[in-house]
């Protein structure tokens, strides 16, 4: 049995292919199935990049949008993780936002 110990809890027979701290692509068709995440023109209402800042015991990752809103999502949802072109675009996004640039 292949056991993974997560903040401070164990999940059993679980395979996260991410870790806490990875910056990651999602699918926004396959996450806007499970949260609304479109607008009603069609326009997806957050980013595809995110950071993986926590993951459950439930099998879902909590990951956080460069405009600190955040959102609980499973790992078939997630494409690959992000190039370090893109990581740096998230951290320019994020912190012209939060400086107000």
């Amino acid at each position: 049995m292949k056991m993974q110990k997560y903040n401070n809890f164990i999940i059993e027979n679980v395979n996260y292919k991410y870790n806490i701290g990875d910056y990651v692509l999602l699918d926004l068709d396959k996450v806007n199935k499970e949260w609304k995440i479109m607008d009603d023109n069609g326009n997806f209402l957050v980013d595809d990049s995110v950071l993986i800042t926590d993951i459950s015991e439930t099998n879902y990752y909590e990951v956080q949008f460069y405009d600190l809103g955040y959102l609980h999502i499973r790992q078939s949802n997630i494409i690959r993780q992000l190039t370090s072109e893109e990581i740096k675009n998230y951290k320019i996004k994020e912190n012209s936002l939060k400086y107000n640039l």
